[in-house]
């Protein structure tokens, strides 16, 4: 029987069980966001949806996924986006960049519809370090 990685021969059969459930599981995942990137690249082409740069391409979670992990697979809760603008949203830095976003109006009337806390968090940030300037 083939043994997943990470998993000790003298395991319990219920433990190797739900380790290989979870990589299935996760494989699931990982399908449906590489499907999502795919029809992102059909539409849009090779280009970050925040700032219009070719490149490598994240599929980048508007919010993420440590905040809403049941908005994982939510068609519109993506894009594609660059290294940096994946960074800058995500972590609500750099908000000059974000404040540039081509994209920014869908992203945040997404964030409106689904989630207000995280909402009135972005726009907090995009106010205030709109006023330390």
């Amino acid at each position: 029987p083939v043994i997943p990685r990470g998993v000790s021969k003298g395991a319990s059969k219920s433990k190797k069980n739900a380790i290989a459930n979870k990589s299935k599981n996760q494989a699931k995942k990982d399908s449906v966001i590489a499907s999502l990137k795919a029809e992102r690249i059909r539409r849009y082409g090779l280009y970050c949806e925040s700032c219009g740069k070719g490149g490598i391409l994240h599929w980048s979670h508007l919010i993420p996924k440590s905040i809403r992990p049941d908005l994982y697979l939510d068609p519109e809760g993506g894009c594609l986006s660059c290294p940096l603008c994946h960074d800058s949203w995500e972590h609500l830095q750099d908000m000059d960049r974000v404040r540039r976003f081509k994209n920014l109006q869908t992203m945040l009337e997404y964030l409106e519809r689904v989630d207000t806390k995280r909402f009135l968090r972005v726009m907090e940030k995009l106010m205030v370090d709109n006023k330390m300037k």
